[in-house]
């Protein structure tokens, strides 16, 4: 679990204090900050930095509100809050005594999805979760309370939000009891969240790759208590974390510190693209060919593009065209007694929706026929004359 118990987060607490007391010995009062479970690991690394240059030890403290707010009552020089509902909330809590001009935006994080480790229903965008039967893990609080509605209507449609809602399995109501729910409750497909809680679940979750039309973005952000703002310490950290250094601790936490990237690509949606494969070139295992779309896939999906979006049909034949034999005419045109190796990349690329077609020319020259091939393998009477086709319909060539 994330931040299983409030006992796992006092002890990750006294870490930062434990090194700072390292420093020779020095009893320089710690500064005492005070935030959400999320934006611990960015503002404990900057804690380390921050102690490490100026001298200064720094106390962090996270977790629901409701548990040190009575605590940072008494000693708080800033707090840190991931959005600004959450910030408001703190303003309104008179025990903080927060200095609403001292607010300074940090950086962003954007929205995610996160799947089961091996994505066993094959989730590739945000459309993806409004099939039946999808169940959904979402969460009203720890920052996150509204995300996945303003997901879902960012594309002004209501229809989006019905279908949503209809796969909402089960609600959590703050970071620890979703991270738990999720490591319990193998029955949920999904979780919409954050992009920084991949980074503790890194190993419990995939990452779906979803398009910019569909993710939002919230700040997190700090402000000093009166007590901090008399403190020139407090100011200073608060420098610090808007500089190079404290951008370069949160962009490795995964939060956004630059404008991003502008697309290189214009066209998003209906992506249409014709893949000839003729080439038996690879590693024995699988492909070059095979290995190229799947390469071209991940290269949209870091571009925030779906395979939803995407078309790809490939076109094998010739010397490639063995690679879509079952495991016994494989066995005997190889005469290699191993089963088809090639299998496993050709399926995993049929579920990200490439679709694969043989030259009948191919198979008459080898020999073979229909039920030699593997299913789901359309076959084409020629492949010159499909591919011309395909590219007559608005479909892009490559060739591997």
């Amino acid at each position: 679990m994330f931040f299983g118990t409030l006992l796992l987060r006092c002890f990750m607490t006294v870490t930062v204090v434990l090194s700072a007391s390292a420093h020779g010995g020095k009893t320089t009062e710690p500064l005492h900050i005070y935030g959400p479970e999320d934006t611990y690991y960015a503002m404990q690394e900057s804690a380390t930095a921050f102690e490490q240059q100026y001298a200064q030890p720094v106390k962090v403290t996270v977790g629901p509100m409701a548990e040190w707010q009575k605590l940072a009552a008494t000693d708080a020089d800033l707090v840190i809050a991931n959005s600004e509902y959450i910030l408001q909330q703190m303003m309104q809590n008179e025990l903080l005594k927060l200095d609403m001009d001292s607010v300074t935006p940090l950086y962003l994080r954007p929205s995610m999805v996160l799947a089961r480790p091996d994505n066993p229903k094959n989730l590739s965008a945000f459309p993806d979760l409004l099939k039946p039967g999808i169940r959904i893990l979402v969460d009203y609080e720890a920052g996150q309370r509204g995300l996945w509605e303003e997901m879902a209507a960012r594309q002004g449609d209501v229809q989006t939000i019905r279908a949503f809602r209809k796969n909402i399995a089960c609600v959590a109501h703050n970071a620890d009891e979703a991270t738990q729910i999720w490591n319990e409750r193998s029955d949920l497909d999904a979780w919409v969240t954050w992009n920084t809680w991949h980074v503790p679940l890194h190993d419990q979750a995939y990452h779906v790759p979803i398009s910019q039309d569909y993710v939002v973005y919230r700040q997190c952000c700090v402000a000093l208590t009166a007590q901090g703002r008399q403190n020139p310490a407090a100011v200073t950290f608060v420098e610090f974390l808007t500089s190079a250094e404290g951008a370069k601790i949160f962009e490795s936490w995964e939060w956004t510190a630059a404008p991003a990237q502008p697309s290189t690509v214009a066209v998003k949606d209906v992506i249409s693209i014709v893949c000839r494969i003729n080439n038996d070139n690879g590693d024995g295992k699988t492909g070059q060919g095979l290995k190229s779309i799947k390469s071209l896939l991940d290269d949209y999906a870091s571009l925030g593009i779906p395979a939803a979006n995407i078309r790809i049909v490939a076109v094998v034949q010739g010397p490639a065209s063995y690679w879509l034999l079952r495991d016994e005419p494989y066995a005997a045109y190889t005469k290699n007694a191993e089963a088809n190796p090639h299998q496993e990349q050709i399926l995993q690329l049929m579920q990200r929706g490439v679709n694969f077609e043989i030259c009948a020319k191919s198979l008459n020259h080898f020999g073979w026929n229909e039920t030699d091939i593997l299913p789901g393998v359309k076959i084409v009477t020629c492949a010159d004359p499909r591919i011309v086709d395909l590219e007559l319909q608005g479909y892009a060539y490559l060739s591997f």
